[in-house]
């Protein structure tokens, strides 16, 4: 209910996470595809944290640059509308849960904050 809201129109305006019909249509050919054109360098961010030793990153390393070139052409989506002013949506419905959901700049910028004092 809160992304149909807040994103009426836009992309992301439909938050899910798929359907299991989506997987079960999938064939192989589609992963081979996907994978292909998706797992390339051009695509690829690493990011190393902790103990790991120098071998073990030069192996990574060596490993992912076997991975086709590719390009870095993404997906492009609009950005997303610009909110003015205050709303609020009241859902009544029969269900024994409770649910607030709250969205603000203040409160993405602490979570990144947060992130970064304990990444």
């Amino acid at each position: 209910m809160l992304y149909s809201k807040l994103y009426q129109g836009h992309a992301y305006e439909s938050y899910n996470y798929g359907d299991i019909s989506d997987l079960e249509a999938l064939t192989l050919e589609d992963l081979k595809a996907f994978y292909k054109a998706e797992f390339t360098q051009a695509k690829l961010n690493v990011g190393i944290s902790g103990a790991m030793s120098d071998a073990a990153k030069a192996k990574l390393l060596k490993d992912l640059s076997t991975l086709p070139e590719g390009s870095e052409k993404r997906l492009t989506i609009a950005d997303a509308p610009k909110l003015e002013g205050r709303h609020a949506t009241i859902v009544e419905k029969p269900a024994k849960s409770t649910a607030v959901s709250f969205g603000s700049r203040l409160i993405r910028f602490v979570a990144i904050k947060i992130g970064r004092h304990f990444g």
